[in-house]
């Protein structure tokens, strides 16, 4: 069991990796190749497709997770989810290309609605047909199949990205080819995975009950799609274009921490969903959820320890002062640790009607705080906003939590020990006048006394994922 997980942990990181890596070599290359007006167009398109796949969606996939392991026909359940949104998704792509189009005039009057929009509306439905499959995989332990698909896709997106790019000098329309190409392609692969693992049948009465599960969710990720754009337009009139990029930066490299944590939910969800009909279920979410815990805060305090001497090393002058947004960031970071497992326990308890107005109302608090802080601390605070919003969605979503059941679910403990490590980061600051060398062996020492120590604090047995009571 405990090498079962490592193995998915470490494959789901290298499926989070290997686009972002290939992202990053890519950049030089389209920057050489396309004006900075057509990669405006292609950002524009592309964050409207962001908002467009929630729809794509309709939070069926978090239902798929949840009753996945309860159902008794496993053909009937994928079908029932899976063709209905394959017929969703066509009449849904039709009505946001032929809809959409009067609302692009209003905005974009200089920017022409087709071929752009056509071709990233293409692009998307085919994106859509891999919401269940990719599921399918992580709830059969598939953890290969699905990097492998992601390997798939990024190779054909930034090879024929780079063919008509470089070769057919298609200019930006060579990123829409790619992206058609590759969600095409893997598409079919997973219409043919699907029609070996679904039966051709919807069932009303399942689909109804899915239903009224999963559109809650829809404006829940809407607020948490829509929360960077509308953080972006603040700090945009708020603060410099150079302090801007300094967060950007900062956002970009503590990123890291949540793609970690992130693969470890992406191994463990399954497994959460799966055992719900246990006797001892909620002691096993209070075991997971101080097994992520302790781990999420070994990356987070690390990361947050260490950025000093990594932005130094790597980074020119004018960034030197991302290490302390970094810090901050990074505990905002542990704080979503918790909050995705007492989200795990909201929806296992059907409860995702309070998702949206827990995720407005944080999104409100760190608008706030942002406005507020951003006058003080500068580009600074913006970490602390995003801490503070994160806390208070904590708050909400643990009170919706049935305590009659999960009557030994604390989350007091684990705010104490995000304090702590908050407290640690800081304190840290103090060896940073010693010298490089010193400075770094004592950083390794408190690493490894705050790694014993958050063993111990919470019981954790290491040679198995089960943790001790």
């Amino acid at each position: 069991m405990n090498k079962k997980y490592y193995r998915s942990t470490i494959l789901y990181i290298l499926s989070m990796l290997i686009p972002k890596i290939c992202a990053m070599l890519i950049i030089p290359v389209y920057a050489y190749h396309l004006s900075p007006a057509e990669q405006g167009i292609y950002a524009i398109t592309l964050s409207i497709t962001t908002v467009m796949s929630i729809g794509s969606a309709m939070g069926l996939n978090a239902y798929y997770l949840r009753f996945y392991g309860e159902a008794h026909d496993k053909g009937e359940f994928n079908g029932t989810i899976y063709w209905f949104l394959v017929i969703w998704n066509f009449f849904f792509s039709f009505i946001v290309y032929f809809g959409g189009e009067r609302i692009w005039k209003l905005f974009e009057k200089s920017i022409p609605y087709y071929p752009y929009m056509f071709f990233a509306v293409a692009a998307q439905f085919f994106n859509s047909l891999e919401i269940i499959p990719m599921r399918t995989f992580r709830v059969k332990g598939e953890s290969i199949y699905y990097l492998l698909l992601v390997f798939v896709k990024t190779v054909l997106i930034y090879g024929c990205g780079l063919y008509f790019v470089i070769y057919k000098n298609t200019g930006i329309m060579g990123r829409y080819y790619s992206d058609l190409i590759a969600s095409f392609i893997t598409g079919m692969i997973f219409i043919i995975y699907m029609l070996k693992n679904s039966k051709w049948k919807i069932r009303r009465i399942r689909l109804i009950s899915a239903l009224k599960f999963s559109l809650p969710i829809m404006p829940a990720d809407l607020t948490q799609v829509s929360e960077p754009m509308i953080m972006n337009i603040i700090i945009n009139k708020m603060l410099s274009l150079s302090q801007v990029g300094v967060y950007s930066l900062g956002t970009s490299v503590s990123s890291a921490i949540g793609m970690v944590t992130q693969s470890i939910s992406l191994s463990l969800e399954p497994e959460i969903y799966g055992r719900t009909g246990d006797i001892e279920y909620p002691l096993f979410c209070k075991k997971i959820k101080n097994y992520m815990m302790v781990i999420g805060g070994f990356f987070c305090f690390g990361c947050g320890l260490f950025i000093r001497e990594l932005t130094l090393l790597f980074l020119p002058q004018e960034y030197w002062g991302i290490w302390k947004i970094v810090q901050v960031l990074s505990i905002g970071y542990l704080v979503s640790v918790l909050k995705g497992q007492i989200v795990n326990l909201i929806i296992v308890e059907n409860k995702t009607h309070v998702l949206f107005p827990s995720n407005l109302m944080g999104l409100a608090t760190e608008v706030v705080f942002t406005c507020i802080l951003i006058k003080f601390l500068g580009e600074g605070g913006l970490g602390w906003a995003v801490f503070s919003g994160q806390l208070f969605v904590v708050g909400l979503l643990y009170n919706q939590i049935d305590k009659r059941k999960y009557n030994r679910y604390y989350i007091k403990k684990d705010i104490i020990y995000i304090m702590a490590v908050l407290l640690l980061l800081f304190i840290s600051r103090v060896i940073h006048n010693i010298s490089f060398t010193y400075c770094i062996t004592l950083k390794i020492i408190l690493l490894s006394c705050v790694i014993y120590a958050s063993v111990r604090y919470y019981g954790l047995d290491f040679r198995n994922i089960i943790i001790k009571k």
